[in-house]
């Protein structure tokens, strides 16, 4: 009975709609790269991932709500996790280079924009879902956004001590890397 519904969620729903869109654009952003050679295929290949990315924002709960608003702050909030998620392993491919401290520096840019956009777009979810202080907590759902505010107060921690402490030190000394 499950498969039977899954061609009638797929072809019947909007989720399904979206769902079906998402997985048509990221075989297309693939193709479209082709080998990575071209930047002008490159640039459609990314416009079409961050289509997909931000289709993905219509597939959950807040899709759900029917507030525009929260549907747009969870688009920017996964497109701000993508290219923070996304970019690690390619820094960690580049910093292998020549100049390290250039290329973590160039990425520490770029991980405070999507770090911040990604605090601002919890923060508004956060209002908009939980309600306040009282839901904060006195809820399961505000449980679970404390937990993940402290999780991100370590890491963003963490990420001070790299771009002060660290990031520095990759030019100054040549152990720096491992560490």
């Amino acid at each position: 009975e499950t498969f039977a519904a899954v061609p009638v969620a797929a072809l019947h729903t909007r989720f399904g709609h979206v769902l079906l869109l998402r997985l048509a654009v990221l075989p297309v952003a693939v193709l479209v790269a082709g080998s990575g050679n071209s930047r002008g295929r490159l640039a459609v290949a990314t416009m079409l991932g961050v289509v997909a990315v931000a289709l993905e924002a219509r597939l959950g709960h807040v899709a759900a709500s029917g507030a525009p608003l929260l549907v747009a702050s969870l688009s920017l909030h996964l497109l701000a996790a993508s290219v923070w998620l996304g970019g690690l392993i390619p820094l960690w491919l580049a910093l292998a280079g020549e100049h390290p401290g250039v290329t973590a520096r160039r990425f520490s840019l770029v991980a405070v924009i999507a770090v911040a956009t990604l605090a601002a777009t919890a923060l508004q979810q956060a209002a908009a879902l939980i309600g306040g202080l009282p839901g904060m907590v006195g809820t399961e759902y505000g449980h679970t956004a404390s937990v993940k505010l402290f999780l991100l107060l370590f890491l963003v921690s963490l990420a001070v001590v790299n771009r002060f402490v660290l990031t520095p030190a990759l030019d100054a000394a040549a152990g720096a890397m491992r560490r």
